[in-house]
């Protein structure tokens, strides 16, 4: 009980930093492209849109993953996230011979590429065990996660 009441503390924290994040840059943008549409330039305002819809199907895309990952109750003992304009790169060190971790993080990015890769946007996992010894590249953006 106390690790699930320790992971929705840690989801709604995170789902509220998200959206904020999110809210925020969507409304600068959305000014932004109205702007843009008054002064008439196509190729400006086709960079918004691209812009615009990167913002809006990366935080969906992150959302769901970790939502995914919650209602699976497994989660890996290391996460890093690395996001460019079109996708997802997961960095999750499991915890020796967890298959059922290994399987949720393998079967989550399954389901949110088939749902999301017909607009473009996908997830890249990388999965290692602590008997690789190997840290989260430092590009990646590490995530605090419970503990076990």
């Amino acid at each position: 009980m106390m690790l699930q009441n320790g992971l929705m503390r840690w989801y709604l924290a995170y789902d509220l930093m998200s959206n904020y994040f999110i809210m925020t840059l969507w409304m600068l943008k959305k000014k932004a492209l109205y702007n843009k549409m008054i002064d008439g330039n196509a190729e400006t305002m086709s960079v918004m849109a691209r812009e615009l819809s990167t913002t809006y199907f990366i935080s969906n895309l992150l959302n769901d993953y970790v939502a995914e990952l919650l209602v699976s109750k497994k989660f890996p003992k290391q996460l890093g996230l690395e996001m460019s304009e079109s996708k997802i790169l997961v960095w999750a060190e499991i915890y020796n011979d967890d298959e059922e971790t290994e399987n949720v993080l393998i079967l989550s990015q399954a389901k949110l590429n088939s749902r999301y890769s017909k607009f473009g946007f996908h997830i890249s996992s990388t999965i290692i065990e602590e008997r690789d010894l190997l840290d989260v590249p430092s590009h990646y953006t590490k995530v605090s996660i419970p503990s076990r």
